[in-house]
């Protein structure tokens, strides 16, 4: 029981979070208006009025006004987001004058450079 009110959570809070519940919405009020325009013009002629768009009903009203505002809003919101990942930007520091290297770095570049000993030593 536990794990199907978790489903269905998750599912509802994936559906407003993509913007599906105003086609949703709008479905509903379509087939709202076929069944009240059905009872008085027939089925093929209320699904023609309804989705023709010159008549709508409150609801389809409401959710269009709705979409009207969440899309500005989702513009306006755009510019307020910030990325919880953070990417560097790369940065190029020149010198004008090249930096000592440090001399721990010398000094074994310095024993490198001479030849190998001769004969190797022994090895136990």
């Amino acid at each position: 029981m536990l794990k199907q009110v978790k489903n269905t959570a998750v599912v509802v809070a994936l559906i407003f979070s993509i913007g599906l519940h105003w086609p949703l919405l709008q479905s509903v009020a379509w087939v709202n208006m076929i069944a009240t325009f059905s009872k008085e013009i027939g089925l093929e002629r209320a699904v023609a009025k309804t989705l023709s768009g010159k008549y709508p009903c409150k609801l389809c009203k409401f959710v269009k006004e709705a979409e009207k505002a969440d899309k500005k809003k989702s513009a306006s919101d755009s510019l307020k987001k910030f990325d919880l990942f953070a990417v560097a930007s790369a940065t190029l520091f020149i010198e004008s004058e090249p930096s000592s290297r440090p001399q721990t770095l010398d000094l074994l570049a310095a024993l490198r450079a001479y030849a190998p000993l001769s004969p190797p030593p022994d090895v136990a």
